[in-house]
């Protein structure tokens, strides 16, 4: 049941990934075609600063995601409903300080924002983008419960497809219209849509959700004090988080301008479509691990994550090869050459791909742990990476943003939070962790030289779109066959590999209808 229900999970939330973010390609290319690169990079900054106001938010739900997999086991419906009403609650406090907190930055604006666009434009965009994050917290706190439930794919189809249709109006406003405000008070209007609705079928199909308890506020923090700690601890890792991949286009805006950060953008909008989608499949299966870990079974715990881990180690070596490789050619096509980056800069955010890929079960398997208490790290990180990213700005650029980050992935991802998971979550010695890792590290380096020598007799020039997707056919299944080819000379991904296909042949196997 619970395969299935990962599955199940996963499947959906690449297919909507993928769909919308096909539609978010069009709403930037569209966004840049009638707007320009500067309304590109605006968009840009501003989605990055409001993400790190929501610090509190990611805390937040990932603690109370957390304390319902237990009385969801249980089928508690009392303690699941007093938490879900606490979570309320805080929520409502989170879209005050958030809303506080914007409008202190949006005075601040000027300070780093470096743009031929008018000022008044830049802090009226933000506002508006401002008010549809606030007006979210007050409608998405039941969210967690079907999440929680190991039926995220519930969460994902009904957003999905509101997201879909906001993104076509979106796309036509500015076809018709070309006016930047009118596509942010479309994006408002969507949300208060999307998340009424969402809310309305979670209520329906959880029928038994009732806020109405007697407990007080107060009552309720005092009982779930321990929400309260793990928020304070989430706050401190998202913090570490937001500044190693959301500061990147602050720092550029105020060392170079919205133009860089508009064509970086770009490459950052590939970024995110190979990196979420794996996030994205993966979110399906948190609760999943979650309620792996509940039955106590160490062991079976750490099989599991080894598995997922060779895998995510084999996606990552394959999806950074492929961006470095073709990104290039993609940007020509889709935006122009005009926006393409030096390939040193292209080269260390394929890496910054393969880090962040790698490090997804180590992550999820840390919090389904509830190991939240190490919150220093991820501040030390957060450090590491302003002042790397800093001192290289201004010396040599984008280049030396971007190498920021890689530093305080390489210390924080790749050392410090396998070292407290294995310590503290699978009992097991942290060089189990190193030989399995340096293994399939050197496996994913043969592949990639093989795949580049064979890659280079590969000849096919994309000058027009129909070029494009015959280069991404032919040398993308190409060097997937090769690095899988590579990988498979290890014995240990060979078994789960026909592991796995035997799961998908039950999967897929048509049930015997039984003679009456």
């Amino acid at each position: 049941m619970r395969s299935k229900k990962s599955t199940k999970n996963a499947f959906i939330s690449v297919f909507y990934y993928f769909l919308n973010s096909i539609f978010t390609f069009i709403s930037k290319t569209v966004l840049i075609t009638y707007l320009g690169i500067e309304y590109n990079g605006l968009n840009s900054l501003t989605t990055n600063l409001l993400g790190v106001l929501n610090i509190a938010e990611l805390g937040l739900s990932t603690a109370v995601g957390y304390s319902l997999y237990k009385p969801l086991a249980q089928n508690d419906k009392e303690k699941i409903n007093e938490i879900l009403t606490l979570y309320k609650y805080l929520y409502r406090i989170v879209a005050i300080v958030v809303g506080f907190l914007g409008i202190i930055t949006a005075f601040l604006l000027p300070l780093f924002v470096h743009s031929n666009l008018d000022m008044k434009t830049i802090e009226l965009s933000f506002i508006l983008y401002l008010i549809a994050t606030v007006i979210s917290y007050l409608f998405t706190y039941l969210n967690v419960l079907p999440s929680a439930d190991q039926k995220n794919y519930m969460i994902v189809k009904l957003q999905g497809n509101g997201k879909l249709i906001k993104n076509i109006v979106q796309i036509i406003e500015l076809v018709i219209f070309k006016n930047y405000y009118i596509w942010l008070i479309i994006e408002i209007l969507f949300n208060i849509i999307i998340y009424t609705y969402t809310n309305y079928k979670i209520k329906k199909d959880y029928n038994w959700y009732n806020s109405n308890i007697s407990l007080t506020f107060k009552e309720l923090l005092k009982k779930y004090k321990s929400i309260v700690i793990k928020t304070r601890d989430l706050i401190c890792h998202k913090i570490g988080g937001l500044v190693v991949y959301q500061s990147d286009n602050i720092v550029i805006s105020y060392f170079c301008n919205l133009a860089i950060v508009g064509t970086y953008s770009n490459y950052l909008l590939i970024f995110t479509l190979l990196t979420g989608c794996i996030e994205q499949a993966f979110a399906g299966v948190t609760a999943s691990i979650g309620n792996l870990i509940v039955e106590k079974d160490n062991k079976k715990v750490y099989e599991t994550w080894k598995e997922l881990h060779i895998i995510f180690i084999f996606i990552a070596t394959l999806f950074s090869f492929l961006f470095y490789e073709l990104s290039k050619s993609f940007i020509t096509i889709w935006v122009g050459s005009e926006y393409l980056l030096e390939d040193a800069v292209v080269f260390a955010i394929a890496l910054n791909i393969m880090f962040k890929i790698i490090k997804c079960p180590i992550d999820k398997f840390k919090e389904a742990y509830g190991i939240f208490w190490d919150k220093g790290a991820p501040l030390f990180e957060a450090t590491i990476n302003l002042i790397v990213s800093i001192v290289l700005a201004k010396k040599i650029g984008i280049l030396g943003v971007v190498i920021g980050t890689i530093v305080s992935n390489m210390i924080i991802t790749a050392m410090w939070k396998p070292y407290v998971v294995f310590k503290y979550g699978f009992k097991e010695k942290i060089k189990k962790y190193i030989f399995l890792t340096l293994r399939f590290y050197i496996i994913g380096i043969l592949s990639v030289l093989i795949a580049n020598f064979i890659g280079s007799y590969i000849s096919i020039e994309a000058t027009n779109i129909f070029n494009l997707i015959l280069l991404f056919i032919v040398y993308g299944l190409t060097n997937t066959i090769i690095i899988f080819v590579i990988f498979m000379i290890d014995k240990e991904f060979r078994n789960i590999v026909i592991k796995y296909i035997k799961m998908l042949k039950n999967i897929l196997k048509p049930k015997k209808i039984e003679n009456s």
